[in-house]
This record gives structure tokens, C-alpha cells and sequence, in this order.
């Protein structure tokens, strides 16, 4: 069996700078010996903050792409779901974690009903000066059961390429999966199909990393969807940082904290899906090893930053503990010194490689190890 190898978002923009190293590990996965696992953090980190570095992004996208093909963790929301669930059950598998479809995005269903415009017809409807006889006649010569007529979806399907070109300008679509979108709009395509289309595109991160390029303005939310959540993170815990000088033993209050939020968070995610279970550290640990793992380091981080300690929070601090979520469940992670120092003993079962440059050597001991 393959090793499962997790690399750092920055690791793809360093790689696109030295082609040799990159082969090196293109070689690896071509041999068998290691699988690379990209993730929604990295997708989202990897999205340009403005148009004007589009083409780096895209130039990181390729080596994702190289790499990782399709092979990546599903989104953080979805890994928490899946071990919250496992309690009274089995723990999570790496094949509940992991998905070989590309499928990083977290739920295309709200992304659709933006774009549906009969929802949109309906709301308009509600908000125009129109008596209620008027507003039940407008409608009912455009839909019947919350679906277009066959006059208006004829209309709507002979407009279909400029239709097209209008939904790619506002969403990251090909044009084939446009097509398949308005055509469910339509009513000549189920849901189901719809909901493929548009996964189908967000699948394809090169391709939306050059989407990008001329809609950039249009998707924000995905570099914003790790890095504003950072830095929110950032800003809560520096002013408990700058308090915690005040406290006698700050470090001790915050170890016991800690392991209070994580026992607590968890609880609460277990009462939120029906069940009642209370459980021990070792459970914990057992059933939910991402989420323990991105706890503890972020614990970690900021007791590294209490008190007299020198070091000062980062802003990047939230991400690297995102990061950490998928580390419990891949053979090698790579991360900076720093993190490694303290993930190390927080994913005690996982390889953590310090310095991008030793990884291919790390891939080729651990396979060894294997055989």
C-alpha cells in the first residue's frame, strides 16, 4: 500500500521553483511508494488574494495537480461530521476521510440554489407592488409546483449559450457544466445532475485557480474561507495573551483550559447529533484524532506565547492548526520546524517531516520500513 504524504501549502508555491525536487517527488508517486493528499485548506490557501497574482496561483494549482491529481481530504465540516458520528461506533477510516473524486468543496447545494433564479423569480415576485391577484396571475404563467412552465423553460433553453456565459461570469463553471446547471433551472435536468456539474468544476482546482484570472471578484470566499477565519482567531487570543501577563502561573491556567475547551467542544458536537455520550480523553483521542490534533496544537501555539514566554502568536498559527486536522490520518505530514516540534508528539502515529527537501528521503525510509 501506498504512503499517504500531506505536504504544506506553501510547500507547492516552493516547488514551483525547483523543478528537480518536484520530479523527485512526481517519482515517487509514479512508483507507487507515496500518495499525496491535497485538502480545503490548501485549495483555499492556494487561491490568490488578488487578480494580479492569479498566474502564481494557477502555477501552484499545476503542481497540486501533479502531485495530488484528484486524491484529497473532504472538507473540515465533513471530517468533523464523520468523527463526531463514529462515537458508539467504529472510528473513522481513512476511506470515510479521504476522497480519490476531487471532492474538497463542503455542500454545492446552497452554490445552486444561488443560482437557480426560479427562487429568485419567486422572491422577486414577493417584493414587487403587486396585489395578490396579480402577483397568483404572474405567477402562474411562469411556474406550476415551483417549476418553470414549458413556454418559460423553452425561452430559457433557446437563450441557453448566453445564459451560459452569464453563469460562468458569476460562478466557477465550465461551460458544459453551465449547460447541464440551466438546463435543471430548466426542468429538463434532476438535481442530482445539476449538483455533479457544478462539483465536476470545483474538482478541477487548476481550472478554477484560471477561472480566477478574470472573476476574481466573484469567489472571495475561498482564499477568505482559512485566512479571515486566521486572523479572527488571531485577534481573539492575542488580547487573552496580553491578560494573561497579569496571571501568577498562566501556563498551568491554560493547560486545564485547554483540555476543557476540547472535552466541552466535543460534547456539545456529540449533543448536537442526538446522542448523549460523555467521553474519557482516551475516546476522545480514539474517534476524534483530527480534531484532538487541532486543539492540542493550537493549545500548544498559544501557551508558547503566555506569560514571560518570548515567542508572539502568528497570524498564520489557526491555519497550520487546520492543517494539523488531517495529520492523524496520513503515514508523513509536512509542516515548518517549528509546528513539527510540537505536532510530534501530538500525532504520535504519522511521520512529521521538517524541511520539504528531506521529504522524498522520508518517503523512501518509511517505505522501506513498510517492506
Amino acid at each position: 500500500m501506498s504512503l499517504l504524504v500531506y505536504l504544506d501549502s506553501q510547500d507547492y508555491s516552493k516547488l514551483t521553483k525547483d523543478n528537480d525536487l518536484l520530479q523527485e517527488l512526481a517519482s515517487c508517486r509514479e512508483s507507487g511508494e507515496a500518495t499525496f493528499i491535497s485538502s480545503s485548506v490548501i485549495v483555499s490557501e492556494c487561491a490568490p488574494l488578488t487578480a494580479s497574482v492569479t498566474h502564481l496561483a494557477v502555477e501552484r494549482s499545476e503542481v497540486i495537480e501533479l502531485l495530488c491529481g484528484r486524491n484529497t481530504f473532504i472538507s473540515i465540516d465533513r471530517i468533523l461530521e464523520t468523527e463526531i458520528s463514529s462515537f458508539g461506533q467504529s472510528p473513522p477510516t481513512r476511506d470515510l476521510i479521504i476522497s480519490s473524486k476531487g471532492d474538497w468543496f463542503p455542500s454545492v447545494g446552497p452554490l445552486l440554489d444561488e443560482v437557480d433564479m426560479r427562487k429568485s423569480f419567486q422572491e422577486a415576485l414577493s417584493d414587487r407592488p403587486l396585489n395578490r391577484e396579480q402577483r397568483r396571475k404572474a405567477k402562474s404563467m411562469t411556474l406550476r409546483g415551483g417549476s418553470l412552465r414549458s413556454r418559460a423553460s423553452n425561452e430559457l433553453l433557446s437563450g441557453m449559450d448566453d445564459l451560459a456565459k452569464e453563469a460562468i461570469a458569476a460562478y466557477p463553471m465550465k461551460p458544459e457544466n453551465a449547460r447541464t446547471v440551466i438546463s435543471f433551472i430548466a426542468g429538463k435536468a434532476s438535481r442530482a445532475q445539476a449538483e455533479r456539474a457544478l462539483l465536476e468544476s470545483l474538482r478541477d482546482v487548476s481550472w478554477m485557480m484560471r477561472w480566477f484570472q478574470n472573476h476574481h471578484d466573484n469567489l472571495a470566499f475561498v482564499p477568505n474561507f482559512i485566512r479571515a477565519t486566521s486572523n479572527r482567531t488571531f485577534d481573539r487570543f492575542s488580547e487573552s495573551i496580553e491578560k494573561s501577563k497579569l496571571v501568577d502561573d498562566p501556563i498551568r491556567a491554560w493547560r486545564q483550559i485547554a483540555d476543557d475547551v476540547l472535552q466541552e467542544s466535543i460534547e456539545n458536537f456529540i449533543a448536537k447529533s442526538g446522542k448523549t455520550i460523555k467521553p474519557s480523553a482516551a475516546e476522545i483521542q480514539k474517534h476524534c484524532p483530527g480534531m484532538a490534533a487541532m486543539f492540542k496544537l493550537m493549545a500548544k501555539t498559544i501557551e508558547d506565547s503566555l506569560g514571560s514566554n518570548t515567542r508572539n502568536l502568528n497570524h498564520s498559527d489557526f491555519a497550520d492548526a487546520i492543517h494539523a486536522l488531517h495529520a492523524p490520518y496520513v503515514d508523513i505530514f509536512r509542516t515548518d520546524a517549528y509546528m513539527a516540534s510540537k505536532l510530534t508528539a501530538i500525532a504520535s502515529g504519522t511521520t512529521i517531516c521538517r524541511k520539504l527537501r528531506e521529504l522524498p528521503s522520508a518517503i523512501r525510509m518509511a517505505s522501506e520500513v513498510r517492506t
